[in-house]
């Protein structure tokens, strides 16, 4: 059984999980290779929706510099994510 609190967590049998897209938000803005393999895994798997995290970025407090670097990434594996599909 799951719950919805609110955007970001939700609780199933009694524990709390941060929501995927919201861990690649955070991904996102620390920008690490690694961080960047695990959201393209998650997008590939349909696990993430970039969609989602498109839209929470709006909202998403960051510095000029942290949104100018997060939205070109976000960019960047839209263009990937297209070209894998095809």
């Amino acid at each position: 059984m799951a719950s919805a609190t609110g955007r970001g967590c939700f609780c199933v049998w009694g524990g709390w999980f941060l929501d995927p897209d919201d861990a690649a938000i955070s991904k996102y803005v620390r920008g690490q290779a690694r961080d960047r393999a695990w959201i393209r895994a998650g997008l590939e798997a349909g696990i993430l929706s970039l969609a989602n995290i498109e839209y929470r970025l709006r909202e998403t407090v960051m510095e000029t510099d942290e949104r100018r670097r997060v939205k070109a990434a976000v960019a960047d594996d839209r263009n990937w994510l297209d070209h894998a599909s095809t």
